[in-house]
């Protein structure tokens, strides 16, 4: 199984804050399980947390993606996950994403969405790969 989930009630400096996410691993279970264990106790630990949870939650995804980059140079290089976040600061939600899990909150019995797909088949995203120096190919689609 490459797919995991956690949901953490955690008390920060007098706060209690919500976490929950869901992470599906790709090419095998070991980035997915990482991402678990690690982003939200990452997410936490930012000194900006409460004061700019936006741009914390940004450096702590690529903050753990380089973590798990140096922690498993010895498994498939291929292999990464999608996680889909929401986080509760007080009264405030906040909902992240990377890769192509959606998030949704139903309200009066409709799904909403409140996420965006990240996939390599839109222009933007295929722009931002490479711009980061990575490159898109379709393999036996």
């Amino acid at each position: 199984m490459e797919d995991f989930h956690e949901t953490r009630i955690d008390g920060v400096d007098g706060e209690t804050v919500g976490l929950f996410g869901v992470f599906d691993g790709h090419g095998g279970a070991r980035a997915a399980e990482f991402v678990k264990q690690n982003l939200f106790s990452n997410l936490i630990k930012h000194p900006k947390f409460f004061t700019d949870t936006k741009s914390a939650i940004a450096e702590t995804f690529t903050h753990t993606d380089s973590e798990l980059l140096k922690a498993d140079t010895t498994h498939n290089r291929d292999a990464g996950s999608t996680a889909s976040t929401a986080i509760l600061v007080g009264d405030r939600l906040v909902v992240a994403n990377v890769g192509d899990s959606r998030a949704v909150i139903c309200r009066g019995g409709d799904a909403i969405a409140v996420s965006r797909d990240h996939k390599p088949d839109q222009t933007d995203e295929r722009q931002r790969i490479e711009d980061a120096g990575g490159f898109v190919m379709w393999w036996q689609c």
